[in-house]
Formats: structure tokens, sequence, C-alpha cells
């Protein structure tokens, strides 16, 4: 990590869709059904278009500090303090997802597929796994996941494609759901979904071309926001009561009505190995950004210690939750909270305020050229 790996636009697209979907591969399709009923397919297009129109503001915000980060933006806003107070506080953000969605999903991956393998079994085989892949660099795990991000998208052709001839658009009604509240203000709140759009912050130094950041930011936003629209439709269309389900897995729920015809048995099988590689090279990303975000805080030059520390905080954090329950509330309802003001408010104030000082500083420059 002593110098910047760059990558290309459609790397940086790979990666940004792997983060951004793995945070729907797990509950967050069947929180916004349980949030808005059969309104989840509006709810999701208006979160998404909001996102979009996000990203879009954010895009232009970064015009006048291309090639920089939020760390580098906040230290020309409020020098080194608010520089380390935005890292210290995405570096936590880092590990509580980290953490919670490794608990999540191993806790998840125990009761469908394997129930008599201990829970710190299978936590260890995604922690010494991140170890090995941020031990190789940035670089091999960027490569490693274009294949993965070709193998997701094509899962989610066979899940959303296969079971059509079971759909019920009647399911969709009434449009609105539990009301006009839930669907467009209350059940704004799913826009914790998009909780991936954080490591957009940190993307630009890591751009070969910084000047794709907009089609970077929006191809992966909108291929995500398809996304997690199709996995929300499909799971209202097949399923009338889901929440009932005990299945963890949102996406596992559609699997299981999908028939090829004896071409291929136990599909679900097949998929969650796609998706325990997509999870794997995830939390990759996130220690990476982890250990990238330490870095740059403390003035870090060797990251072998900070690597193992951090994994270990991860593995410890993610064994505190006692149940299900703590589980859930933690990934979906804390989640939710700290969503908000964290990814989409505190950022977008930063670079407001740094564009203000940047104009002013400009229009003081011309006035010292002038005179």
């Amino acid at each position: 990590m002593n110098t910047i790996t760059k990558i290309s636009t459609f790397e940086a697209v790979c990666f940004m869709i792997i983060v951004i979907i793995n945070r729907m591969l797990l509950n967050t399709p069947k929180e916004i059904i349980k949030t808005t009923a059969t309104s989840a397919w509006i709810n999701v297009l208006v979160i998404s278009i909001i996102t979009i129109i996000f990203i879009l503001i954010l895009c232009k915000l970064y015009k006048n500090f291309s090639g920089k980060d939020i760390l580098d933006i906040s230290e020309y806003l409020g020098g080194n303090i608010l520089k380390t107070i935005i890292g210290i506080m995405f570096l936590l953000l880092f590990l509580y997802v980290a953490a919670v969605l490794l608990r999540n999903f191993c806790d998840s991956l125990q009761k469908i597929f394997l129930p008599n393998t201990p829970i710190t079994y299978i936590m260890l085989f995604f922690i010494i796994g991140i170890v090995l892949a941020n031990k190789l660099g940035l670089s091999s795990i960027i490569k490693i996941n274009i294949i993965i991000v070709g193998l997701i998208l094509l899962s989610a052709i066979i899940i959303f494609v296969a079971p059509i001839s079971y759909f019920d658009f009647s399911n969709l009604f009434p449009a609105f759901g539990n009301g006009i509240d839930e669907t467009f203000f209350s059940g704004l709140t799913n826009l914790f979904a998009f909780t991936g759009i954080a490591y957009l912050y940190f993307l630009m130094p890591l751009l070969d071309k910084p000047q794709n950041f907009k089609k970077v930011a929006l191809t992966s936003t909108i291929i995500s926001s398809i996304y997690l629209f199709l996995s929300v439709v499909s799971l209202i269309g097949l399923f009338s009561y889901l929440t009932t389900s005990k299945d963890i897995f949102s996406v596992v729920l559609i699997t299981k009505v999908i028939n090829l015809g004896g071409f291929l048995e136990r599909i679900d099988a097949i998929l969650m190995l796609v998706w325990i590689l997509s999870f794997l090279a995830y939390l990759s990303f996130i220690l990476y950004f982890i250990l990238y975000t330490y870095k740059r805080v403390t003035n870090l030059h060797d990251q072998n210690g900070a690597i193992y520390l951090f994994t270990a905080l991860i593995f410890g954090l993610a064994l505190l939750p006692q149940n299900v329950i703590k589980i859930n509330f933690l990934d979906n309802e804390l989640l939710k909270v700290l969503t908000i003001p964290l990814i989409f408010i505190v950022p977008l104030i930063i670079f407001i305020l740094a564009n203000l000082k940047f104009k002013r500083k400009n229009k003081i420059q011309k006035r010292e050229v002038n005179f």
C-alpha cells in the first residue's frame, strides 16, 4: 500500500457492482418488502432515483477536486483535524459493516447449508480468505472480481427469468401497499440498500482515468438498482407471505421454485457457491479500504500488522451478537439509522462547503491579479 494501485474504468464498475449488490444479497429485498408491503417495487424505484440524483450531484461537486478522495477534500476544507474525524468515521463504518455482514452471511449459510458446522469455522474461512487476498494486493482482488461479477450477473438472469411462469402479477397490488407515507416518506430509510456508494468517496485516486468517475458511479448504481428492483418484484410476484419464511437469503427463496427440467439439481447450492465467492470479494474490498483509510489517517507505511489487527477486530465484533434477532437489528434497523447521515448527508455537506471555499479562493485570487 505504499503506492496506490490504479484500476481501469471497467474494473472500477465491477468493483462498485460487487460492493453494492452484496448489500442486497442478504435480507435487503425482504426487509424492504417487510416495511412497504406490495408497494416495495415503487419504493425501490423511488430510492433508486434519489440515489442516482445524489450521484449526479456528487459528480458535479467532484469537478473541482479531480483525483481526490473524501479525506483529501476534508483536509482541504478543515485541515488535518477534519480529515482525521472523517477518516475515523468511515473506518468505524467499514468495520461495523464488515463485522455485521460477516456474521449475518455466515449465520445464514450455517442455517441453510451447514447446520452441523460451528459458526466460528465458517467465519474463519472468510477471515483467512480476506487476509490472503489483501496480502496479494488490490490488483489481484480486482482481476478475480471481474470473473465473479460476470457469474453474479449470469446468476441474476437465471433466478429472475427461470421462475417467470410462476409469477403472479396480482401480488404487486395494491400498488401503494400500506399507504403513501410508507411508500414515499418513511420508506426512504430503505436507502440503506445503497450503502455501497460509500466506497465512491475513496475511488477517485484509484482510477487510471479520473475523468470517468461519473461513468463508473452511474453505471454501477443503475445496474445495482435494476438488480434490487428485479429481486423485490420477483419475491413479491412469487410469494404471498414472504416475511414468514424461515429462509434467510432472499434470493434463495427464488431458487426454490426454479425448475430446469432435471438438467440441474440443487440450483440453489450451485448459485450459493457464486454468492460465497462474491461475498469473499466484497469482504476483501472492505478490508482493503479499512487499511487504506487507516493508513491515510495515521500515515502508516507498513500494513502487515494492521491486516491482522483489523481482521481480528472484524472477527471479534462478528461474534458479539448472541442471536438472529440482534443480528437483524444491527444489520437492518441500526444500519438504516446510520446510512442517511453518514453516507448521504455528512459527505454532501463536506463537498458543498469545500466547493464554496474553492470558489471563494478563486475569486480572491482573481481580484489580487486584477489589482
